[in-house]
């Protein structure tokens, strides 16, 4: 049995492999207020509580557990550990990542001349998005927040920090990277425990080469493992971001009509907002689509396609029945007054929540579900304005808890079927959802200047979007699959200039497992051709992420195929210079452009403002090998099947489903230089570019080998 120790009353620092250690709990009884440090002892023991603690600190790695028993029921006022990191492991410090509350929230890696600023007073309207109304923001530069998990950047690799308690109330991550220290505080003022456990504080941190196995350390500590989809990459049709609410059954029918000329067999098509009379009347008649749901539903199945369908089930509108007919229903601060969940112009201004602790609301958002998963037979659904389940905490349950418990109540009326989360905090969503939105709606436009200068994180940007892509790629089958949101192609209804929306595009086709939009695909002139360059739809293996400024460097693999992809995101020009050692290839092929440079000596590149480029970057070792093509996104992995020599020359195979017509550019072991090649029974001239010698060959859906 482990020996019981009265914690003491002066602070304790613990020295560990990070830094030291300390933190304390406050909490109330009786109406007294207790303030407690914690021993970091196996078990503790006072006369309200007991605190049971397992700290591991070894190598690399350092664990941290608390538990809080009570022999009375007791109020939680606080709970926080502070990480002071060592002088050595400080210096090395180069930036930190600033997880936002919510999928929508801006998500940034800070350094220490950065900030992160509250939203402008004068959008209190929208405050309920946020975390402004809960959260305390730093003041000064290189002192900020972020919620459930963060890394470090080093010089030389990452240190992960990530809250393993979030099923017990969320963790806010407060970091000064200007002294070196990392706050660890308990989102659970408030929350009374009577006679159970509870988990005050979980605690990973853990150093690593590469942040991708930083964060797969990170999930096993936490016990976190993604639900398994369907395919690669998941595609499709959704009716918002072209048509907004104005949708009826007989423009569904006509997109559906238009979807089936590029669409797959097991592609999704989603009806977004606009079906129903209101928001939170999910399911009564509505006169704009007389045949009601379930016949849209067995449509899509009949063209081979998945059916999803959009609601936000914690919210209603005034205008609603809902709100109308059921008040008790609806979330009350405690005055007694509807809480607000923000403010939607295509709506009827003010939405409000529902309180998920009283019953009847309960079975009436749980029947909802699963009446369109069930009886109607859609296959996904996509549940909006999550948050609001979470906007006020309880004696009985903190915000984490009431956020992990609606979403348990939706993945129980969902069975087996997928769901589409957003506008939810990341963490209550890892898990539990197959698909996870991990920004702001895309817009039509590249950012709202003024809504940016009013410092509003959760606001429609497309910059903003492709920045929490970017930023948190590294979630990307590790929590969910990641839904970036969509891509916008289309000339018409679109402020987005040609480079920004193939910027759009390609990221969110590389970065993240769902590529869906809301164009009409029998619309498109030459901008169908970047469309047709994803087919078949693949997503890399794996990506490596460097933000320089407004700069991205993104290294991606894809089996043995290695690709380059650089994003500016800033509206100027910008070069960077990368060294061979960064490389490690020989040549390099512009995938857009279909420019095939040297990369012996290293490389210098313009990246034009709001722009991107993306190059394969490859070395022939004795073996022929794809150096690129204007084909697909991934040349390579994504066009040719199989490469192989006879004596009749050389033959390649075409993947199966691939779309686009293009330039291949096939590295050769040997081949000299000035003679003819035949290429799948085509004469080609050897060429040479720094060395390497190749051959180019037309490719498309078509070309065979022998």
């Amino acid at each position: 049995m482990p020996e019981m120790r009265v914690p003491p009353a002066g602070p304790v620092v613990v020295p560990t492999c990070f830094g030291a250690l300390s933190g304390h709990v406050r909490y109330r009884v009786g109406g007294e207020e207790r303030f407690v440090v914690l021993p970091f002892e196996p078990r503790a023991d006072l006369p309200d509580v007991s605190l049971e603690t397992r700290l591991i600190s070894e190598g690399d790695r350092l664990q941290l557990a608390v538990t809080l028993h009570p022999s009375t029921p007791v109020e939680l006022l606080e709970a926080k550990v502070e990480l002071r990191l060592s002088a050595e492991l400080h210096r090395e410090v180069l930036s930190a990542l600033a997880n936002g509350w919510q999928s929508w929230s801006s998500t940034r890696e800070l350094d220490r001349a950065r900030a992160l600023k509250p939203p402008s007073p004068l959008l209190w309207f929208l405050r309920p998005l946020g975390d402004a109304g809960f959260t305390r923001y730093g003041t000064g530069r290189g002192v900020f927040h972020s919620w459930s998990f963060t890394h470090l950047r080093l010089r030389d690799g990452f240190v992960f920090v990530g809250s393993t308690a979030e099923g017990s109330g969320f963790t806010v991550l407060r970091l000064d990277l200007q002294t070196g220290s990392i706050e660890a505080e308990k989102d659970c003022a408030g929350r009374r425990v009577i006679d159970k456990p509870f988990r005050l504080l979980g605690l990973h941190v853990a150093r690593s080469p590469s942040l991708d196995t930083a964060t797969d350390g990170y999930l096993e500590a936490a016990g976190i493992a993604p639900r398994p989809v369907e395919g690669e990459k998941a595609f499709g049709w959704t009716s918002w971001y072209r048509h907004y609410t104005n949708i009826d059954e007989r423009l569904i029918w006509l997109s559906l009509d238009r979807f089936a000329g590029i669409g797959r067999p097991g592609d999704f098509f989603q009806i977004d907002d606009g079906y129903a009379p209101a928001v939170g009347d999910w399911l009564l008649p509505s006169s704009k689509f007389p045949h009601g749901m379930k016949a849209l539903a067995e449509a899509i199945h009949e063209r081979g396609f998945r059916a999803g369908l959009w609601l936000a089930p914690f919210v209603c509108e005034k205008r609603s029945r809902l709100f109308l007919d059921h008040p008790d229903w609806l979330l009350r601060d405690e005055r007694g007054i509807p809480v607000s969940a923000g403010w939607n112009p295509s709506w009827s201004g003010t939405y409000y929540a529902l309180d998920l602790s009283r019953q009847p609301a309960r079975r009436y958002v749980r029947d909802a579900v699963a009446t369109m998963s069930g009886e109607w037979g859609y296959d996904l659904i996509k549940a909006d304005f999550l948050y609001a389940a979470a906007l006020l905490p309880t004696s009985e349950q903190t915000r984490g808890e009431r956020m992990a418990d609606a979403l348990e109540l939706l993945r129980e009326a969902l069975g087996d079927k997928a769901l589409l989360a957003c506008g939810v905090p990341l963490a209550s969503a890892a898990g539990r959802v197959e698909y996870c939105r991990i920004g702001p709606d895309v817009s039509p436009y590249w950012e709202d200047r003024f809504l940016s200068l009013l410092d509003y994180g959760e606001r429609v940007s497309t910059r903003s979007s492709l920045a929490n892509t970017i930023h948190r790629a590294h979630l990307h089958r590790r929590l969910f699959t990641n839904d970036p949101d969509v891509f916008i192609l289309r000339r018409t209804q679109s402020k987005l200039t040609e480079r920004e929306a193939q910027t759009l595009f390609v990221v969110n086709y590389l970065l993240s497992g769902v590529l869906l939009f809301s164009d009409d695909p029998a619309a498109y002139g030459d901008e169908k051709q970047l469309l047709l360059r994803g087919f078949p739809m693949l997503t890399p293996e794996r990506f490596e992420v460097t933000p320089i400024g407004e700069l991205y460097r993104v290294l991606l693999e894809h089996g043995p195929h290695r690709y380059l992809l650089l994003v500016n995101l800033g509206d100027r020009e910008q070069t960077i210079a990368l060294a061979p050692e960064e490389l490690q290839a020989e040549v390099a092929f512009d995938q857009v452009s279909g420019e095939l440079l040297s990369a012996r000596d290293g490389l210098s590149l313009p990246v034009a403002g709001r722009g991107c480029r993306l190059f394969k970057i490859s070395t022939v070792a004795g073996v022929d090998t794809v150096l690129g093509s204007t084909c697909h996104l991934l040349g390579g992995a994504g066009d040719v099947a199989e490469i192989s020599r006879n004596a009749d020359g050389l033959w390649f195979r075409v993947r199966e489903g691939l779309r686009a017509r293009g330039r291949l550019v096939i590295g050769l072991a040997e081949g000299k230089p000035g003679t003819l090649l035949p290429v799948n029974g085509t004469p080609r001239a050897v060429g040479e570019r720094a060395g390497i010698r190749f051959v180019e060959a037309e490719i498309g859906p078509r070309e065979v080998s022998r």
